[in-house]
């Protein structure tokens, strides 16, 4: 496993982990997914359009990608601004308060860490009930359970979405860190060719 693989593992699981012990479990199994869709939650498929995505629509989903979530090609991890994701999400016909639960192909690393960054997102915009679904559609597949004709049609929603700080940490904290010499450890998980 390459660096930067254990890098997005590491960052991931630390999100998760921080998020589990205050919320409960975060990862849902796919045997656990039709009573999650019959108790009102949404799923997000975050995959991109393709052939492979047309026949295997998770029951209960609205279709998302990923790449539709992230910053312009030079700077592809930049925070959505409250604008952008007030409509973003508005668009999905979801709402703080809502119980979301993220689906990605399943089967690598990188499907992890999508799955992670719009976790993080959602939980920075005020979506407090977020989870994902452990495996992805890979592990939904291979447990043999039904796939859906079509997503769902939400009515989208006018949102006027805040940024919550405290899931982030600005350059300044990082700088007065580093130049404290302080103990803590800092994690860059950007690959090499953006820094």
């Amino acid at each position: 496993m390459n660096t930067i693989n254990r890098t997005v593992l590491f960052v991931a699981a630390l999100v998760l982990s921080t998020v589990a012990v205050a919320n409960g479990s975060v990862l849902i199994e796919p045997s656990d997914l039709a009573e999650e869709i019959s108790n009102g939650a949404v799923i997000i498929d975050l995959r991109e359009n393709g052939a492979e995505k047309e026949i295997s629509i998770l029951p209960g989903s609205v279709t998302s990608p990923f790449s539709g979530w992230r910053g312009p090609s030079d700077n592809p991890g930049l925070v959505l601004s409250e604008s952008r994701a007030s409509k973003l999400f508005g668009d999905l016909g979801i709402r703080p308060g809502d119980r979301i639960i993220l689906a990605t192909a399943g089967g690598s690393n990188s499907m992890f860490g999508a799955a992670a960054r719009a976790f993080w997102d959602l939980k920075s915009f005020g979506f407090g009930d977020v989870g994902i679904l452990h495996g992805g559609v890979a592990a939904y597949q291979a447990a043999a359970l039904p796939f859906a004709d079509s997503y769902l049609s939400r009515q989208p929603k006018v949102l006027s979405l805040s940024f919550d700080t405290s899931f982030y940490a600005p350059k300044i904290d990082l700088l007065e860190v580093v130049q404290a010499n302080q103990s803590t450890q800092l994690l860059d998980a950007r690959p090499i060719a953006w820094h």
